[in-house]
Parts: C-alpha cells; structure tokens; sequence
C-alpha cells in the first residue's frame, strides 16, 4: 500500500486496517473462575496471577515440609546406624543370641538406646555393609542430610526465602519449556479510534432539491446552470459541509437523515430522486430541509443556510419578481432571508408553493402622506378567539437558541422538538416525528432560532410566543398553535421585535407592517386580518444585521 505524502497520517491508516481487517484479530476471555473456596467470580488478570502465586508458594511449602520430614526420619536412622557400627560385636553377639526378632530388637534397645525404628534398620544390614567403607558412607550421608535440613527447616522459617524458591522453579520452567513470547503484557493504552469518516476531506457543498424530489449535490454552485424536468421545480437550496446532516421531512410527518457526504454527487443531470434513496410512501413528498451542524458551536443563520422557493427562480437561475415575473440580477437580491407560501394549490393536496421574495422587489417604506395604513388596533371581533384562561405552564428545560426545531401541520397543530433527536442518519424507513391525525399533514419544520412564531393564513396573521408551544421529547399529536378554521397555514416563519413582514394581497399595493405593532396573542388563536386583505403572499424581512444570540 503507497500513502500520497503529506495527505494522510499512516498512524491513522495502520489504526484503521488494524480495526476493520483481520490484520489484527480480538477476541474475547471469560475470566470466570472458581476461587480456593470454591466461590466462582469473574477475576481480573493480575488476580488470577495471584491465585497461581499463592498456589505455587502453597505447593513448595509442602514439599519442603515433606523433605524435612523425610530428612528427619533418614537421619534418626543414620544415627542408629552409626552407634552399632562403633559397638559391632556386641551388637551382632546380642542379635545371635536372641531366639527371636523381638527379643533382638529389645536387646539392641536396651544395650545402645535405640527405639524400634532404628534397631529394625540394624537388623536390616546386610553383612556386606558392615565393612568400615560402609560406616563412612553412612558418615557422609549424615553430615549430608543434617545440612540439608538444617537449610530446608531456615527456608520454612523465612517467607521471603519461600518466595525466592517459587521464582526460581518458575524460571526453570520457563528455561526448559519456553519458547519465543508472542505477546507482551503492557499498560493499558488509549485506543485510537479510527472510522473511514477520518478519512474523508470534508469540504462546502451545495444541495439542491426539486419539488418534487430530485436532489443534487454540487462543489460550486451555478444556479444559472440549474435545470429541472418538466412539469418540476426549484423547492429548497442548502448550503452545508459534507461531514453535517441533511433532514428531509415529508407531508407524512417522517423525516429521512443523511449525511451530506454520503448524497450522491451530481454533474450534469437532474440528479437522483428521493423516492430512490428512502422509503417513500404513496404521495408522500419533502415539504422542508433543514441542515444538522455535526460540529459543535451556534447554529449557522438560516439566513445564509436556506432559500425556500418552488416558482421563485426562472429558468436561468434567477430570482423573480412577484409583481413583473421578470428575472431579478445579482444586485437586487436582498441578503434578508424572505419566505413567502402561497395558497395557490389545493388544500387536500398539501403542495403549498414557497417563492422567495427579495426585500427590494417590493417598497418597504412607510405610507406617504395620504395613504391609509392597514389598521392594526381596531376589529376586535377578531381577537375573540384569543385564549381568556391562561395555559398552564409546562416544565420544560432551558434550551439554547437554535437547539428545538418546530413542526407545524396544515391543521394548525405542532410543537417543538430537539434538533439532537437527528443527529444520526436514518436508515430507509426513515423517523416519525409526528403522530397526524384525520388526514392531517405536516405543512412545514422550521429552525426555532427567534422569540416569536408567526404563522399566516389566507386571512389572517397570527404571532405567538415561542414559550408557548412545548417542547416534545418524543413524537406526538402536537398542540393547537393556530385555529387555521377554512384557511390553511400559507406561511410559517421565526421572527423577533425587530422584524417586519410585508403582505401581498390579492388586490392593491403590498404593505410592511412592524412585528412590534402587530398584537402577541395566545396559542390557539386564529391571528388578526387587516380589514377585508385577502393575503397572497407573505414576506419577512431580516435585515442583514439580524443575529441570533
């Protein structure tokens, strides 16, 4: 195997064949043994060395004590043997004369002093032995044995000597059997943790999405060169880095994880199609794209992350005026992140159109002298359906900016959950985050990176406080976030004090109105419409200084 220099670590390499090869093999040992007292216990290795140790030590005592006793037995022979020999006429006269072996035994007692044991050696001598060569053989033998017990008896007194005999006979054992050690037992070592993930260069991409769920994935982005199938379109562009997450949540309330390294690459083509990749059911299609940062630090701005869009580009690429359709160049794109849903399809069809709108398509000043600004404090029959009896508070942890995402449906309910439940990649099948009920569906999933929830209906524009919608630690039904009565959500979106949303209706001229002036109400509620305005789109602007905290 060659390394390009200078590209990768050959630690990391060799870590890695190590881990994911049969160059190096790991196997598992039941260390479960039964203890000297016969209780079974999973050991550790310097314990069960231990047990041995001590078995050991508990063997050479023994045996030590079994040649003391036989040096002890041989001696106490040698010294009866020793006395006849220095009396051997009187002994063998003794011997001849006594009409029996007990009457011999009890004669050489009586004459020299000797117990039964050592006068049943003397009478065990054979006549050869009785030559003076013999005696000082038996001579030698005693000194001999005296001065092995008289070591064998200190080792037993000395436990440190006692160890030395066991460490001896152990290198003897390993001196006559031992070969070549292939193993060594050293102190334990970090693990490098090596994943074929290491070995990706990790770069910026660009994914694409089509309405209806091609996706490309781009190292430079042209959108001049952006082309769709007929009857297609532009849904949602990403910009992201290849070791993030890409989320893809459908109508159905299931959302499809990858990693964006792992979206095939395109060149040129439509790219490859969603229903392919995942698991996708009978009309089930993406309705938002949300991006999982896997490094640590704040959320990156959806501002800069995410342009939503189904008609909003023309076939060159570039972004379109809603007013004149005419293609708006590079200069005129505002760097506010503007979304606008409008309530074009069906509503059993659930394929709501997203356009982005630029912050200087449309005016953004105050009315001049003259014109009549949109009432925002009178029609109060409309704030009727603003809750009267508080909600109770719901517990919930304090969660940093940008850390709960927001599913809505198009009847109106939701909730917030954490981003982290996405942190892995699906398989196929995807995740169900949400538990739709009566033919609902998932109508949009936003970053919830703002204070405030806006949502828009044909009729109606309702804000409410982000504190209000809760915060699931699994999939549920969700809770009334707006009464969406016969007009569908058209428009989901975070905003803050500081922001403002134009309107475009049906009819005249499109009006900003200030998120400060428009009244905060209370979940649930159906919003406040602006006289007889039938909404057609909805704009918020951002200005560029924007910034989540």
């Amino acid at each position: 195997m060659e390394l390009r220099t200078g590209l990768v670590d050959p630690e990391k390499v060799k870590a890695y064949l190590l881990h994911h090869t049969e160059m190096e093999v790991n196997f598992p040992i039941n260390f479960v043994c039964l203890t000297p007292e016969g209780v079974p216990e999973r050991l550790s290795l310097k314990e069960i060395l231990r047990y041995f140790l001590d078995f050991r030590k508990e063997v050479t005592v023994r045996k030590l004590t079994y040649e003391a006793n036989r040096l002890r037995e041989r001696l106490h022979i040698l010294k009866g043997l020793l006395i006849i020999f220095d009396g051997l006429d009187k002994a063998i006269t003794i011997i001849r004369a006594s009409e029996t072996r007990p009457k011999a035994v009890e004669g050489l007692g009586r004459e020299f002093g000797l117990d039964q044991i050592q006068a049943d050696a003397v009478l065990e001598i054979r006549l050869h032995s009785l030559v003076r060569l013999e005696r000082d053989k038996l001579l030698q033998e005693f000194n001999e044995k005296t001065a092995r017990f008289n070591e064998v008896t200190a080792i037993l007194a000395d436990q440190g000597r006692i160890w030395g005999v066991v460490k001896d006979e152990l290198k003897e054992v390993m001196t006559k059997y031992g070969d070549r050690r292939l193993t060594k037992v050293v102190r334990e070592q970090e693990v490098i943790k090596i994943t074929q993930e290491d070995f990706i260069v990790h770069e910026d991409v660009t994914v694409v999405v089509s309405i209806n769920g091609w996706v490309r994935k781009f190292k430079t982005y042209d959108p001049k060169a952006i082309r769709f199938k007929e009857g297609d379109g532009h849904l949602v562009t990403v910009s992201l880095n290849t070791r993030d997450n890409i989320c893809f949540f459908t109508n159905l309330g299931r959302v499809y994880v990858t990693r964006a390294y792992d979206l095939p690459a395109s060149g040129k083509g439509f790219g490859e199609p969603l229903q392919t990749i995942y698991s996708f059911a009978d009309g089930e299609h993406v309705v938002s794209v949300l991006v999982y940062s896997r490094e640590p630090g704040p959320d990156p701005d959806p501002e800069d992350q995410l342009i939503e869009s189904e008609d909003g580009l023309d076939p060159e690429g570039q972004e379109m005026s809603p007013e004149s359709g005419e293609s708006a160049g590079p200069d005129e794109i505002s760097s506010s992140r503007v979304v606008s849903l409008l309530q074009d399809a069906p509503v059993e069809s659930n394929r709501r159109q997203l356009s982005l709108f630029s912050a200087k398509s449309a005016p953004v000043e105050e009315p001049e002298e003259g014109e009549k600004e949109p009432d925002l404090e009178t029609e109060a029959e409309e704030l009727e359906s603003v809750p009267t009896t508080p909600e109770p508070a719901v517990d919930r942890p304090e969660l940093p900016t940008g850390a709960t995402w927001l599913v809505l449906t198009q009847g109106g309910k939701g909730f917030r959950f954490e981003r982290d439940w996405l942190k892995d990649p699906t398989n196929k099948n995807g995740r169900q985050i949400i538990r739709l009920k009566d033919n609902d569906r998932v109508f949009s999933v936003i970053t919830a990176d703002y204070d405030l929830v806006l949502t828009a209906t044909s009729k109606k524009v309702l804000i409410i406080k982000l504190d209000e919608v809760p915060v699931y630690s699994g999939p549920g039904a969700g809770v009334n976030l707006v009464s969406v009565s016969k007009y569908p959500p058209v428009l989901a979106a975070m905003v803050s004090n500081g922001h403002r949303f134009m309107i475009y209706p049906e009819k005249g001229e499109p009006f900003v109105v200030k998120v400060k002036d428009h009244p905060v109400m209370g979940r649930g509620a159906q919003g406040k419409g602006f006289q007889s305005v039938t909404i057609k789109g909805v704009e918020i602007i951002k200005e560029s200084s924007d910034h989540v905290n």
